[in-house]
Formats: C-alpha cells, sequence, structure tokens
C-alpha cells in the first residue's frame, strides 16, 4: 500500500444530463414487449453530456476537470489536464509521483508522452481494456448517481456542471481511501480469474 500511495489514478468520464450513460436493462414477460410498463422514454443524447477528467490517490484528489465543448485530443488533455492539474500536483506527493492514465488515444499520443518526458512525469504502465482495475471507475459511478439523485435535477449543461462539482466535493476522502485499500484484493481477483471478469 505504500507504493499504491504515489499512484495517482485518473481517468475521464461522460456525465449525460437526462438519463444514465449507456444501456439501461429492462425486464419484460414474453408478450409485453410493446406494453407501456415495459418501454423507457428516453431523450435523444440524453439531452447532452458533459466529459469530465479526475484524478484519487490514498489520501487526497485532484479537482473535477469539466471540458468545455468539442472532443478531448492529446493537446487539450496535455493543456487542461496535464499542465494545470497533474503537474502541480505530483510535488505533494513526492519523488516517487507516478500517474495512472488509460489506453485512450489522447493519453498515449506521441505528443503527450514527449511533454510526460520532458516535466518528470513517470507513468505507470497499464493494460489495455482493463476498466475493472482502476479504481476511480468506483468514484465516477457514485458520482453519477449522485448527480441522478439531485433534487431538483440539472436542466441545463450549466447547472449540470455545477451540480457534478459539487457532489464531486461531496464524496468523502474517507469512501476513496477505502477504495484505494482493496487494490491489493482486485488485483489478487484478477490473478486468481487469470484476466477474466471480477466483481470489481
Amino acid at each position: 500500500m505504500d507504493e499504491w500511495k504515489s499512484v495517482l489514478f485518473s481517468d475521464g468520464s461522460r456525465i449525460a444530463l437526462r438519463g444514465p450513460d449507456g444501456h439501461q436493462c429492462v425486464y419484460r414477460r414474453q408478450n409485453d414487449r410493446f406494453a407501456p410498463c415495459a418501454i423507457i422514454k428516453t431523450v435523444g443524447y440524453q439531452g447532452g453530456f458533459i466529459m469530465v477528467w479526475g484524478g484519487i490517490t490514498c489520501e487526497t484528489r485532484t479537482d473535477l476537470v469539466v471540458f468545455g465543448t468539442g472532443s478531448v485530443n492529446a493537446q487539450r488533455y496535455v493543456e487542461e489536464v496535464l499542465q494545470d492539474h497533474v503537474v502541480p500536483f505530483a510535488p505533494f506527493i513526492g519523488d516517487n509521483f507516478r500517474l495512472m492514465h488509460d489506453n485512450a488515444r489522447c493519453n498515449t499520443a506521441k505528443f503527450v508522452t514527449q511533454y510526460l518526458n520532458a516535466v518528470g512525469i513517470q507513468v505507470l504502465p497499464w493494460p489495455a481494456r482493463s476498466p475493472d482495475l482502476n479504481p476511480i471507475e468506483h468514484i465516477w459511478d457514485n458520482l453519477k448517481r449522485r448527480v441522478r439523485a439531485r433534487v431538483p435535477a440539472p436542466t441545463t449543461l450549466g447547472e449540470l456542471k455545477t451540480v457534478a462539482v459539487e457532489e464531486r466535493h461531496n464524496i468523502a476522502q474517507s469512501d476513496i481511501q477505502d477504495i484505494m485499500e482493496g487494490l491489493p484484493n482486485r488485483l489478487q481477483e484478477v490473478i486468481r480469474t487469470r484476466g477474466g471478469n471480477t466483481p470489481y
């Protein structure tokens, strides 16, 4: 755990204005396919969404970054995340600081790698397609649940941004620490299943 304490686990996520992100399961009887009780009304693109980025450690976290419009490419990742949040954060962790970011294209671009080398940030090697290994996924799930439970619910993307920042701040650091302290068990489970599905 002492070694894990020097790692900043980071990731980006999408928070929809209305409805859950991704697929939603509906259970119905065989002949109820089009019955009103088995249909969930949706809004195209869930009424819009925001893209966010954040990082966590056992003892602290970064600010929540809410991206403006447009896709997040390598240059935006460097300018809006690494320069403004990761580089200033690293000295608080110390000489053993490591950045964990996944293998998204904007994270692994040559431009990003060169920047990280230039500023002396070491990256923790990370296997592809392994979101269940990253403890921040639990924080995103917690955050989205809090946003969906908010009364009154946000009705605009501006309100969604404000609510997301507030609810991220309301997640207790002790909850994050509990998730982080489960890392050894998480890794043992991945080894036990030989890289297969885990309860994490």
